[in-house]
């Protein structure tokens, strides 16, 4: 509990700034008692400032707050508080706060000068460190256990100000809201939300992800399904184009045989046909002989009709022959034409099966794409290689389900992990909070700096431009005045010279009055170079 034990106040309104007045507070109460005047509430006053940094209200700008010189006598008073106080660890600090007021001609000059706050270390050595007072009126209520609202409107409350409940309700919130630090916990909510909302987000990207990878691996699923089938049907079309090529052989030897029989029933037409026009070759010259036979000539009748029954006898033969060949040839011209169409037929078989082949090649290949992206995209290792086997598929499946789960464990671990980091972003926040003042503070006065520079710069432009505009037109004068002296060398006869060198001298004047000009210039430049460093 923090506990406040002494204080000490020196140059302070009414209080001696030669010597320092102490005011031991005793437990558990300590009443101020005194006339008007005494110094009642500059105690309170005192107490105010030490803790919170805050004069009170009109003494402008603690010009009135410290001793007044003309009383005193002097051209400048210093004064000083000290407070002598146990933080909430129970650890004892001196906290420090000097200020001065100087005395000039026509005003009043008030500012801080130093500000400590006094410790003692494991060794009980006395360390001193020093702050700003913007540090310092941050750091003394955190030390105290008190917010700096509550010091400055509750505890150490001026006479002046005791209204403040009674102010418009736009400033009554606001007190409010700081003495029971509903902003700071709005604000920690606001961030809790926010990174709730952040985590949502994520969540959703990894359902989304996750669902992405199961519907990959259902298509994987799916289309390894479909690639089995496809295997199969090709194993199956590869037996029947095996055995449809078998057959096709056989078909074809048959088809060989058939011509060569061909060949020779057309070689035996031919010979019957060659042996039939013998024949009526033979009739006719028989008959041209009979016709030029005079004489009858006598024969054997029975040899004559013997020879013709023979001769009739093989004529029928051949006839029988030829007649059976055609057949034959016809049979086998009928055969062909059948496994002509057989082949056809057997060859659109297979091409669609060289197509269905086709198709499952590429399924396979987009197949093994679709396993590549979603490696490269997951970092899975040992996928880089193509074509993928039914073991490798297998495994990428596995990794992708396992993927999956883990996914779904980590969200789980960090929704865990989420509610136990709510309660520590309480307390980081503020943390936060405060170095983004500090460094807001830092990059505004940056700011400042750099446009004060911007303006040198530009200043420092516009005086380099006049520099230059003024040497253009410096060496504009020298070029007219060669000119002029080369016009009075060439045309000194039938001018007057007494003018001639009146108007020289008045450029020379002007050339002169340049160079002074670029001279200035270039201090001024120099000096405005010599304040930016």
């Amino acid at each position: 509990m923090t506990t406040i034990d002494r204080l000490q106040i020196q140059g302070v309104r009414s209080f001696n700034p030669n010597q320092p007045s102490r005011i031991e507070f005793f437990k558990p109460l300590t009443l101020i008692v005194g006339p008007n005047g005494a110094g009642k509430t500059t105690i309170i006053e005192c107490l105010k400032l030490i803790t919170t940094g805050e004069l009170p209200p009109d003494c402008h700008n603690g010009q009135a707050f410290i001793h007044d010189t003309k009383v005193a006598n002097e051209k400048e008073v210093k004064a000083q508080v000290k407070l002598l106080f146990k933080n909430v660890n129970g650890q004892v600090m001196v906290c420090t706060r000097s200020m001065q007021l100087v005395q000039t001609a026509s005003k009043q000059s008030f500012k801080t000068l130093e500000n400590t706050i006094q410790t003692t270390n494991s060794n009980n050595e006395v360390v001193s460190q020093g702050y700003k007072c913007a540090e310092l009126d941050k750091e003394v209520p955190e030390l105290m256990g008190v917010s700096k609202a509550i010091l400055q409107n509750v505890i150490f409350c001026h006479q002046e100000e005791s209204n403040w409940p009674l102010d418009e309700s736009t400033a009554l919130k606001n007190k409010f809201d700081a003495i029971f630090a509903s902003t700071r916990y709005t604000k920690a909510l606001e961030d809790i939300q926010k990174q709730k909302k952040d985590l949502v987000g994520q969540l959703k990207e990894l359902k989304l992800k996750s669902e992405t990878v199961q519907t990959n691996l259902n298509a994987s699923n799916k289309m390894k399904k479909e690639v089995d089938e496809l295997e199969k049907q090709i194993s199956t079309l590869q037996e029947e184009t095996s055995r449809l090529k078998g057959e096709i052989k056989e078909k074809e030897k048959q088809d060989k045989e058939l011509k060569k029989s061909y060949e020779e029933s057309r070689d035996l037409i031919a010979q019957i046909e060659q042996m039939n026009a013998i024949i009526s070759q033979i009739k006719a010259e028989a008959d041209s002989i009979k016709m030029s036979l005079k004489e009858v000539l006598e024969y054997d009748l029975e040899e004559l009709t013997r020879n013709c029954e023979n001769f009739s006898e093989q004529f029928e033969g051949g006839l029988k022959k030829k007649n059976e060949l055609e057949k034959a040839r016809n049979t086998s011209l009928r055969e062909k034409m059948e496994l002509e169409k057989a082949l056809t037929s057997y060859a659109e078989e297979f091409g669609k099966l060289t197509s269905s082949i086709e198709i499952a090649e590429s399924l396979k290949s987009q197949r093994d794409k679709e396993i590549i992206t979603i490696s490269d995209c997951y970092k899975i290792d040992g996928f880089s290689k193509v074509p993928f086997d039914d073991s490798t598929v297998n495994a990428f499946l596995l990794k992708i389900q396992g993927m999956s789960k883990n996914a779904s464990d980590s969200f789980l671990r960090l929704q865990e992990s989420h509610k136990a980091e709510e309660t520590e972003k309480g307390t980081v926040i503020e943390a936060k909070r405060r170095e983004t003042n500090d460094i807001l503070d830092k990059i505004r006065s940056l700011k400042n700096n750099i446009d004060k520079n911007n303006q040198e710069l530009e200043k420092i432009n516009k005086t380099v431009a006049e520099n230059k505009a003024l040497n253009q037109k410096s060496s504009d004068i020298e070029k007219k005045l060669k000119g002029k002296q080369e016009r009075v060398n060439t045309i000194k006869s039938s001018f007057n010279a007494e003018e001639m060198k009146e108007e020289i001298k008045q450029l020379e004047q002007q050339k002169k009055k340049a160079d002074e000009k670029i001279r200035e210039t270039n201090n001024t430049i120099k000096n405005l170079n010599s304040q930016s460093a």
